[in-house]
């Protein structure tokens, strides 16, 4: 598993955030938004989930899961989705052990955990989990699209479940931001969590599902300071 950690030499607080960040689907542990945190002064630890739909050189892609003893022994009807939800928890595995190996340290845990879009959905089940309970950002997550394409609502529902039980404070520190532009994962799906689950949702006028305007200008570790202050 490839973990990149990088602090940045200058910031404009005393103490910069350190944020553990959950990539998008195709994306990876040096995408762009992570690299324009990391200018902007943030610390951002982005372990590689190794996610793709097709790439199978990523061990967590959905190709590869397809060839796997626990997906092959499912009715061939379901491969496909036994294959997406097989990749999704694998992905969740992976961000567990970065948080559970963080917290182990003298230095202590994150400061905030974001997520965009499939990392967003992660997000969302280390939340609901209990594996992380600090502060959240959860940028257009596709967890109701998971749920469509595996095959059932059981994934995204359990979560949505699990989000809902959180306590009034800990819902205070996490935030949703969806742009209205978004092509990918529809505003709605956002607009929905919110209502369900008591999230407080920010929707960003002009936003697309790359949100990489809000990277570039700074306004995306303002929404995550706000969690955390």
């Amino acid at each position: 598993m490839q973990t990149s950690t990088i602090r940045a030499a200058t910031t404009t607080s005393q103490q910069p955030l350190h944020i553990v960040f959950c990539h998008g689907l195709e994306s990876g542990p040096n995408g762009y938004k992570v690299r324009m945190m990391r200018e902007k002064g943030a610390t951002v630890t982005a372990a590689d989930m190794s996610m793709s739909l097709f790439n199978p050189l990523r061990s967590n892609s959905v190709v590869r899961k397809l060839l796997s003893p626990q997906v092959l022994f499912s009715w061939p009807s379901r491969w496909i989705q036994a294959a997406l939800a097989s990749s999704f928890w694998s992905c969740v595995e992976v961000q567990r052990g970065v948080i559970i190996n963080r917290e182990c340290k003298e230095d202590g845990k994150f400061d905030v955990l974001i997520g965009s879009s499939w990392g967003g959905a992660v997000a969302c089940a280390l939340l609901a989990e209990g594996t992380w309970s600090g502060p959240a950002l959860l940028m257009c997550p596709a967890l109701n699209k998971l749920g469509q394409r595996s095959g059932s609502g059981n994934i995204s529902g359990a979560i949505v479940q699990g989000l809902n039980a959180m306590s009034e404070s800990q819902k205070s520190r996490c935030l949703l931001i969806h742009g209205d532009a978004d092509d990918t994962v529809p505003l709605e799906d956002s607009m929905k969590l919110a209502e369900e689950t008591g999230i407080k949702l920010e929707v960003i006028e002009g936003g697309t599902h790359g949100m990489s305007a809000l990277a570039r200008d700074g306004r995306l570790l303002k929404f995550a300071e706000r969690v955390v202050l």
